[in-house]
């Protein structure tokens, strides 16, 4: 019961590109275009600035937020031009360093040691896989495997098809 992969493989695939940023080929034109949707002219792109960019091209939130994890590799909600810059290679499928753990860690929203079952489902809503509540308690159940009730990195990990 993988649905990571089949996620994150769909959304590489099938991501509608804004014309400016599919336009962009030169690390000058990628830092020109950060410019223009750095709303606060803070040198970062918020997560706020960056989505209604990819939404208006189709994207789901859902997705907007997915590419936004992959490519905020400091984990600081916001990203700097040479983060912004990678977004041709994620646009490629290339999931980059540590994107799992930083998935992970925007999921568990009280910072502890595990994802509840709320937590996962919140997972399950967000990456657009949730079924219904009995179907979630079964891949919650299955996920688990040291039974304690919370999902860790290591399980999640397996959960997503990084590790066997």
């Amino acid at each position: 019961m993988k649905h990571l992969p089949k996620v994150i493989i769909a959304l590489a695939l099938a991501l509608l590109v804004p014309p400016s940023i599919a336009g962009a080929q030169t690390p000058e034109e990628f830092a020109q275009f950060h410019v223009e949707l750095d709303e606060d002219r803070d040198g970062t792109l918020a997560r706020h600035e960056l989505q209604p960019s990819l939404e208006a091209q189709g994207m789901s939130s859902s997705e907007a937020v997915l590419v936004f994890l992959m490519m905020d590799v400091d984990e600081s909600k916001g990203l700097s031009v040479e983060e912004f810059q990678t977004f041709p290679a994620v646009v490629n499928g290339d999931i980059p360093p540590g994107f799992i753990q930083r998935l992970f860690n925007y999921f568990n929203t009280d910072f502890d040691t595990g994802l509840d079952s709320s937590e996962f489902t919140g997972a399950l809503v967000v990456l657009e896989s949730y079924e219904d509540q009995a179907t979630t308690d079964q891949i919650f159940s299955a996920t688990d495997a040291n039974r304690d009730g919370r999902i860790d990195y290591s399980e999640f990990r397996v959960w997503s098809g990084d590790v066997e």
